[in-house]
């Protein structure tokens, strides 16, 4: 039996298949220069049907969706991924990069999101974004849609955050026990803290 997989393109569109969706919040704190959050992607991994996230984010492989509604050509994840204060795809006009790199742990991602340009975060921010992690898997083109807000810390209802320098067991924002050794909000000791 042969087996032949064809790509379809209208123009210069490639059409993916989309597999599965994720939103994620990132948070924007006027007082930190990076915020990290770390996402569980075991889903993903299974959707896309890569070996595991090392596989899942090598290469130009996430896209972000353009002023004209289109996909832009896919980036490289930890060199960032540029979006202008509207939330579209934007490399002459950067208000944050989004980076994502695989996490400590598991199937984990670990999103870092910088304020490049200098945007007000007031309490009500939030701002969507639009990515899809992109791959050509054994001749299936899958994508995996990310629903990103970027929103203020002040919307997390995190109050009284205070800096911790002690090494107690230290959790992610889902619960889940994490390695602080990068910046981001954690709960420490029942407490939320921003390291």
């Amino acid at each position: 039996m042969v087996t032949v997989h064809l790509k379809l393109i209208l123009g210069d569109v490639v059409k993916y298949e989309e597999v599965g969706k994720k939103d994620i919040t990132l948070i924007a704190d006027p007082d930190t220069e990076h915020e990290v959050i770390v996402v569980d992607f075991t889903d993903a991994v299974q959707a896309m049907g890569v070996e595991d996230v090392t596989a899942l984010l090598s290469g130009q492989c996430i896209a972000a969706i353009t002023s004209d509604g289109t996909w832009s050509d896919p980036q490289i994840p930890n060199e960032g991924i540029a979006i202008d204060n509207n939330g579209y795809f934007n490399t002459s006009s950067t208000a944050f990069s989004i980076y994502a790199s695989p996490g400590a742990v598991g199937n984990d991602v670990e999103f870092k999101l910088d304020n490049d340009g200098g945007i007000e975060i007031t309490p009500d921010f939030n701002l969507p974004v639009r990515l899809a992690i992109q791959r050509d898997v054994e001749g299936n083109l899958r994508q995996y849609t990310l629903n990103v807000h970027i929103i203020s810390l002040a919307a997390v209802g995190v109050a009284d955050v205070k800096k911790s320098t002690d090494n107690a067991v230290i959790y992610d924002l889902s619960g889940r026990r994490s390695n602080a050794a990068r910046k981001g909000v954690y709960i420490k000791d029942g407490k939320k803290v921003v390291k």
